[in-house]
């Protein structure tokens, strides 16, 4: 979690993830990568469930 604020204060500290497994290191890219590619809007319309209108 510190990284993550790191990020958002946009002084990022890659020495905060050194000690982190790889596994958890390609998770935190993949997620930033999609988030860059597809803008949140769609993200969210994408993977939400049509909810029918009463």
């Amino acid at each position: 979690m510190p990284w993550a604020r790191s990020l958002f204060r946009l002084s990022p500290d890659v020495g905060l993830m050194s000690g982190v497994p790889v596994l958890h290191r390609t998770r935190a890219v993949v997620g930033m990568v999609l988030i860059a590619l597809v803008p949140y809007t769609r993200l969210t319309h994408r993977f939400a469930a049509a909810v029918p209108r009463a």
